[in-house]
C-alpha cells in the first residue's frame, strides 16, 4: 500500500476506536442516571473476537480482530409474575453493541440495539453459570457497491437483523458488584432482503462489569399460576420478500399459509407439528432460468412438514424449527428446510410472527405474519 493509503486506513481505524469509546461512555452515562431512578443495572462489557470466513472468497475481507463493547441496561424480574418464576427469575434489558469490522475500508464499523433476557442455568449464591439470548436491528456502514466495494460480498444492505448469544461465568464481587467472563457470537442478516447476503457472524470473548443500583427485589408474596391449556391449533398467514441473483434484480413476494399442533409441556416450552403451503414467486425466473417448464403457478407452489420446538417466555415464544418437503418441482434447495424467530401472544386468540426462513446455513427470506387460534 502507498503512504497515503497506509495513513487513510490508520485514521480510519483511530476514528472508529474513538467513535466506539464515545458511544459505550455516553450511554453508560445515561443508562447510569436512569438506572439509579429506576433501580436497574448497568453493565459495560469489552469484546475481542474475529469474522468467521464460512464462505468461499471471504478470507480476503478478514484483515484484522474484531474489536467491540457492549451496554447493558436490565432488570431483574422479581417474581410476581408466575413465567418469572417459571424461569428462576431472569433478568431482562437492552443491549448496545458497537463494533470495529477488522477492515474499516471494505466493512467499516457496525452498531446494534437489541432487547435480550438473560437466563440463569445453575449456580450459588455468588457464582454462577449464565445465558443470553437478544435480537434486534443493526447498523454496517460498508456494504456492498458495483463500483465502490464489489469484494464485499458478506452483506448487501446497511440495515440487517441481528441476533446475539452470549454464555458466562458471572462472579458476585460485592452485593452491588459483579463481574462476568464470557464467550458469544453475534449474527448480522437481512434474510436475502438484499443480496449479497452471506451475512456476517462474528464469536467474541468478553469481560463484564455490572454494577446494581438496588438489591432484594425478590417478591415473596404467592403467586397462582394461571391454566395452561395441554394442546393446540394456530393458523398462520405469513409474507415475505427477497431477491434473486444477479444483484440489482427486483424483489419477490413469498407467501404461506401454515397450521401448527402443539403439545404443550407446563409453562417453558412445547412441542410442535406444523403443515406448510409456500408461494414464493422468485421460484419462477430460477426454474425458467434452469430450462424448466413452468406451466403454471400451482407448479411453483410447496408443501412441507417441519417439527419444532419453541420456549415459551411469558408472550413470547422462541421458534427452532425443521421442515422437508412434500412436494416440490424445485429441487436447487434441497429437500429440507428451517425456521429460527418469535411470535408474539397478543392475545388468547391472536398472535404476531416473525421468522426467518433458510437452507442449512443459507437465507431464503423473512416471514412476517398473524396467526388465529383455534383451540
Amino acid at each position: 500500500l502507498k503512504y497515503a493509503q497506509r495513513k487513510d486506513i490508520i485514521r480510519n481505524f483511530v476514528t472508529a476506536q474513538m467513535r466506539i469509546i464515545s458511544i459505550l461512555i455516553l450511554t453508560l452515562l445515561t443508562a447510569t442516571a436512569h438506572s439509579q431512578q429506576n433501580g436497574l443495572s448497568a453493565e459495560l462489557r469489552p469484546q475481542y473476537g474475529f469474522i468467521i470466513p464460512h464462505r468461499d472468497g471471504l478470507k480476503n475481507l478478514i484483515q484484522g480482530h474484531v474489536k467491540a463493547g457492549e451496554v447493558l441496561v436490565e432488570r431483574q424480574t422479581t417474581g410476581s409474575k408466575h413465567w418469572e418464576k417459571a424461569w428462576l427469575l431472569p433478568r431482562v434489558g437492552l443491549g448496545l453493541f458497537v463494533a470495529d469490522l477488522g477492515n474499516p475500508r471494505q466493512l467499516g464499523w457496525s452498531t446494534a440495539l437489541y432487547p435480550y433476557i438473560r437466563f440463569k442455568v445453575n449456580g450459588g449464591k455468588n457464582v454462577r453459570l449464565n445465558y443470553r439470548l437478544g435480537a434486534g436491528v443493526g447498523y454496517i456502514s460498508k456494504v456492498f457497491d458495483e463500483e465502490t466495494n464489489y469484494k464485499n460480498v458478506m452483506i448487501g444492505s446497511h440495515l440487517n437483523m441481528v441476533a446475539s448469544m452470549v454464555g458466562e461465568l458471572e462472579i458476585d464481587v460485592t452485593e452491588r458488584l459483579r463481574t462476568s467472563f464470557g464467550f458469544g457470537l453475534t449474527h448480522y442478516s437481512n434474510g436475502a432482503f438484499t443480496i449479497p447476503n452471506l451475512g456476517l457472524n462474528i464469536p467474541a470473548i468478553s469481560l463484564g462489569l455490572n454494577y446494581n443500583f438496588k438489591t432484594n427485589l425478590l417478591n415473596d408474596r404467592v403467586v397462582v399460576d394461571p391454566p395452561i391449556e395441554k394442546y393446540g391449533i394456530i393458523v398462520y398467514g405469513l409474507a415475505g420478500l427477497k431477491e434473486n441473483y444477479p444483484v440489482g434484480s427486483r424483489k419477490y413476494g413469498s407467501y404461506s399459509l401454515s397450521a401448527d399442533f402443539y403439545k404443550r409441556f407446563g409453562y417453558r416450552s412445547r412441542l410442535v407439528g406444523t403443515l406448510d403451503f409456500f408461494y414464493n414467486t422468485s421460484l419462477k425466473p430460477r426454474m425458467i432460468e434452469e430450462g424448466m417448464s413452468v406451466k403454471n403457478e400451482f407448479e411453483v407452489m410447496q408443501q412441507g412438514f417441519m417439527l419444532s420446538y419453541q420456549v415459551l417466555i411469558n408472550r413470547v415464544a422462541v421458534v427452532v424449527g425443521n421442515g422437508v418437503y412434500l412436494n416440490s418441482k424445485f429441487k436447487d434447495d434441497g429437500l429440507f428446510y428451517h425456521r429460527i424467530g418469535v411470535q408474539y401472544k397478543l392475545n388468547d386468540k391472536w398472535v404476531a410472527r416473525w421468522t426467518l426462513k433458510t437452507h442449512l446455513f443459507r437465507a431464503d427470506h423473512f416471514e412476517m405474519g398473524f396467526g388465529y387460534r383455534l383451540k
